[in-house]
C-alpha cells in the first residue's frame, strides 16, 4: 500500500481534513472573527452558548473495563487511543454537522431535537468553534442554538463510535449568555454545569439551566412538549420567520402561545423549586399554578376563530406538558428558556 500527502495548500491547517490527510483532522469550519458575529448567526436570541461534555467513569473504565487476565499495555493503549480518536477526528465533523447532515434529514442514522423540528433554511450551516477536544473531554463555543444540538449530536455519534455500549457514555454542562462575558468565567460556569450533570444518578446526563437530566430525558420532553409551543410548519416542524438585519438574514420563531404565558410557567419552574421539591413547600403550588396558567391561556385563545389543525394543537400542548412536567425530571423550566431563546428576534 502506498500513503499520500496532500500537499495542496498545505500552509494553511484548515485544508487538511480527516480522511485526506495522514495525521490531520482539523475541519472545514466558517470562520468568525469575533463572538459576537457566532452570536449573530444564532436562531433566536443573539447569545453564545459554552458546551463543556467528557467521558463518565474514565477512570473505572480502565480500571475494570478490560478483564485482569486479559489486560495488557497494548490494549489499555489501544483503548486510550480510541478515546482519543474520537475527540480529535470523528468529533470535529459532527460538531460541524456533517456527520448529521444539518438541514437535510441526517445521514449518519442520529438527529438531534432541531434537526427533527425546527424547518431549517436550506444553506444553514453551524456556527461553533472548538477551543479544545482531544483525550475524553471536549470545550466548544458557537451560536447558542447550535452548541445545544452539536451537543446531543456528540452524545448520538459516541454511542455509534462505542457500539452503544452501555458502559461507555459522556455528560456535559451548556452554558448560554451574552457574547461579551469574559470567556475563562463562562469556562468556569460551564465547568459547574458539567459537574451538575456528573453528579446525576447513573450519569449519561446533560445539565442545561441548572437542571441535570438524562440526554434520553431531555429528548422526550423536548420532543413531545417543544415543538407545541411554536407556529408549525408542513410536516409539525417549527416554523421559522426572517428578516434582513444589516445586510444578514436573521431566522426565529413564532410562539404557538402568548409570550406571558411562557414567561410565567418559566417563573413558576425555576430551578431552585424543581431540583429540591422536598425542601420547598413552593414547589407544591407548581403544578395548580400551571393548570390555572394554561386555563387562561385556553380563555385567551377561545376568543379567537380557532380552525381545527390549531384546536388539536392546543390539545396536544395542554396534555403533553401536564404529563411531562415532572417526568422523568421536573424540565419545564430548560424546555421554556430554549423557546423563549428561540422566539426572540421578531
Amino acid at each position: 500500500m502506498k500513503l499520500r500527502l496532500v500537499v495542496d495548500g498545505r500552509w494553511e491547517a484548515r485544508n487538511y481534513a480527516p480522511g485526506r490527510c495522514l495525521g490531520f483532522s482539523y475541519p472545514r469550519f466558517e470562520r468568525y472573527e469575533t463572538f459576537e458575529e457566532m452570536a449573530e448567526k444564532a436562531l433566536g436570541e443573539d447569545r453564545i452558548g459554552v458546551l463543556r461534555m467528557d467521558v463518565d467513569d474514565l477512570g473505572a473504565i480502565f480500571a475494570q473495563g478490560i478483564p485482569e487476565e486479559e489486560r495488557s499495555f497494548t490494549r489499555l493503549s489501544v483503548l486510550s487511543r480510541m478515546f482519543n480518536s474520537f475527540f480529535k477526528e470523528a468529533l470535529p465533523e459532527v460538531v460541524m454537522g456533517a456527520e448529521s447532515g444539518i438541514g437535510t434529514g441526517g445521514t449518519g442514522g442520529w438527529k438531534s431535537p432541531f434537526l427533527e423540528r425546527v424547518d431549517y433554511p436550506a444553506d444553514r450551516r453551524r456556527a461553533i468553534e472548538v477551543i479544545y477536544s482531544g483525550g475524553d473531554d471536549l470545550f466548544i463555543v458557537g451560536a447558542w442554538s447550535d452548541v445545544l444540538e452539536a451537543a446531543f449530536d456528540i452524545r448520538e455519534r459516541f454511542g455509534a463510535f462505542t457500539a452503544n455500549n452501555p458502559c461507555l457514555h459522556l455528560s456535559g454542562g451548556v452554558v448560554v449568555h451574552r457574547h461579551d462575558y469574559p470567556l475563562y468565567r463562562l469556562a468556569e460556569i460551564s465547568a459547574r454545569e458539567e459537574e451538575n450533570a456528573k453528579s446525576f444518578e447513573g450519569k449519561d446526563a446533560l445539565s442545561f439551566c441548572g437542571v441535570p437530566a438524562k440526554w434520553d430525558g431531555y429528548r422526550e420532553v423536548w420532543s413531545r412538549v417543544f415543538p407545541a409551543l411554536f407556529e408549525q410548519a408542513e410536516g409539525n416542524r417549527i416554523a421559522l420567520d426572517g428578516e434582513e438585519r444589516n445586510g444578514k438574514r436573521k431566522y426565529y420563531a413564532r410562539l404557538f402561545v402568548s409570550r406571558q404565558f411562557l414567561r410565567r410557567v418559566m417563573i413558576t419552574f425555576q430551578p431552585l423549586k424543581v431540583l429540591y421539591p422536598e425542601d420547598s413547600e413552593r414547589f407544591k403550588i407548581c403544578i395548580p399554578r400551571l393548570h390555572y396558567y394554561l386555563g387562561r391561556q385556553k380563555e385567551l385563545m377561545g376568543r379567537r376563530r380557532q380552525d381545527e389543525a390549531r384546536a388539536s394543537q392546543w390539545q396536544v400542548l395542554e396534555s403533553e406538558l401536564i404529563q411531562n412536567a415532572l417526568y422523568p425530571e421536573p424540565l419545564v423550566y430548560p424546555v421554556f428558556v430554549w423557546a423563549d431563546l428561540l422566539c426572540r428576534g421578531g
